[in-house]
C-alpha cells in the first residue's frame, strides 16, 4: 500500500506551458498554434487538454443520475377501444409511456376508461389537446374518480394549455399529470440557426417559470411538473452538446427564478425522434437509431418516435413497429440505460457544452433586454 501511495507523490505536477515547450521541441521550429483546428461549431481544438484549462471557465450546474429513461410511444386517439389495445400492446413490449393527440374535445368517460387502463398497466398517460376542453373534461372525470385520479401520472399538454398559467385545481386533483409543457417539436434544428433556437426554448422556459411563480408555486414544484420537449437530430456529438447545454440551462434559469430550489434538476428533458414521411424502415431504423443515442447519451429522460407531419401516420402499422423496435434496440442489445452520462469528462463534448450553453444565455440575455 505505501509503494502505491509513494506511486502519487514521486512526480510533481507538470504546467501546460512545460507541456507546449515540450511540445514545440519535438516540432522542431513550428509553432504549438499550428496544431489547432476548428470544429464545424466553431470550438477550438487544442492538441493538449489540461486542467489548467478550466480555470477562469463558467460554471453552468450539470447533474445525471443513472437511470432508465422512459420508453414512450405516441397515437392519434380515434376511440376507447383501440386505445386500449395499443395500450396493451406497449405495456406487452415494455414501455413506460404512451401519448395519445386529441383532435376533439375527449369525453370524461373516455378519460376514465384511459386511465383506468393506464393505472392497470402502470404505463404514464400522455395527453395532447388542440383546444382547452381536454383539461376541462379531465377536471370533469376527476370528480367523478378522485382515488384514482390522485395515482394518475403523465402530462397534459398541447398550445391552448400550456400557453395558460399553470392550473392549481388540476395540480390538486391530479398532482402526477405535468401541466408545464415547453414543446419545441415543430422542426429539427439547423446547425446555423442552433443558438437562436435554444434561445428561443429559454424563452418560453422563462415565461413558463414566470406564470408558475406568479400563480404560487415553487421552484422544486415548478421542476416536478416541467417536461421540456425538443427534436434530436441526427449530428451525433452536437446533439448530445446541445441536450447537455440545455439541461445546464433549464436547471439555472429555474434556480434564477427561486434560489431556494433544491432539486433544480428533477424537470424532464423529453427527446422526439423525427422520421421523415419519405422514409424505408430499413433507413428510418438507422436514422432513428442515430438520433436516439445521442438524445440518450445527452442525459434525454424520455424518448419517443414522431412523423414530420404529425398526422394519422402516428397510428401507421410500420411506423408503430419502428418506434417500437428502435428503443428496444437500445435498451436490450447496446445496454443504453447503464450508464447516466458516458460522455462524463469528454474534453470535446464538455467543452462543446459549456459553449452552446455560454452562448445561448448570452442571447437569451440580450434578447430579453432589447
Amino acid at each position: 500500500m505505501s509503494e502505491s501511495k509513494e506511486l502519487f507523490t514521486s512526480f510533481r505536477p507538470v504546467s501546460k506551458h512545460e507541456w507546449i515547450k515540450k511540445i514545440e521541441e519535438d516540432l522542431k521550429g513550428k509553432a504549438y498554434e499550428s496544431l489547432f483546428w476548428r470544429t464545424p461549431e466553431g470550438l477550438l481544438i487544442e492538441p493538449v487538454h489540461h486542467r489548467d484549462d478550466r480555470k477562469g471557465k463558467s460554471n453552468f450546474r450539470f447533474s445525471a443520475e443513472n437511470r432508465q429513461w422512459i420508453k414512450r410511444q405516441n397515437f392519434h386517439f380515434e376511440n376507447s377501444r383501440n386505445a386500449v389495445s395499443k395500450m396493451q400492446a406497449l405495456a406487452a413490449n415494455g414501455f413506460d409511456a404512451i401519448g395519445f393527440h386529441f383532435g376533439r374535445t375527449a369525453g370524461a368517460e373516455d378519460l376514465g376508461t384511459l386511465f383506468r387502463e393506464a393505472s392497470r398497466l402502470n404505463l404514464g398517460l400522455h395527453l395532447e389537446g388542440c383546444n382547452s376542453g381536454l383539461k376541462e373534461a379531465l377536471l370533469s372525470w376527476a370528480e367523478t374518480d378522485a382515488s384514482l385520479a390522485l395515482q394518475a401520472k403523465g402530462s397534459l399538454g398541447g398550445e391552448a394549455i400550456v400557453s395558460a398559467a399553470p392550473d392549481t385545481a388540476l395540480s390538486r386533483a391530479m398532482p402526477g399529470m405535468a401541466q408545464l409543457i415547453v414543446n419545441d417539436i415543430e422542426k429539427r434544428p439547423a446547425p446555423e440557426d442552433l443558438i437562436a433556437d435554444m434561445s428561443i426554448t429559454l424563452r418560453k422556459l422563462h415565461a413558463l417559470m414566470q406564470r408558475a411563480r406568479g400563480a404560487g408555486w415553487t421552484g422544486d414544484e415548478i421542476a416536478g411538473q416541467l417536461i421540456v420537449q425538443l427534436v434530436s437530430g441526427q449530428d451525433f456529438f452536437r446533439e448530445l452538446a446541445r441536450l447537455r447545454a440545455l439541461r445546464m440551462l433549464t436547471a439555472n434559469l429555474l434556480l434564477l427564478h427561486d434560489p431556494n430550489t433544491r432539486h433544480p434538476d428533477r424537470f424532464l428533458l423529453h427527446a422526439v425522434l423525427r422520421v421523415e414521411d419519405a422514409d424505408d424502415p430499413y433507413r428510418g431504423l438507422l436514422r432513428g437509431s442515430t438520433s436516439a443515442l445521442a438524445a440518450l447519451a445527452g442525459t434525454a429522460d424520455m424518448l419517443s418516435l414522431d412523423s414530420s407531419a404529425r398526422s394519422a401516420e402516428l397510428s401507421a402499422p410500420a411506423f408503430e413497429r419502428l418506434s417500437r423496435n428502435i428503443q428496444l434496440l437500445l435498451e436490450y442489445e447496446v445496454k443504453a440505460a447503464r450508464v447516466a452520462d458516458p460522455y462524463q469528462g469528454s474534453y470535446y463534448v464538455e467543452t462543446l457544452s459549456e459553449k452552446m450553453a455560454r452562448e445561448a444565455w448570452e442571447h437569451f440575455t440580450q434578447s430579453s433586454e432589447s
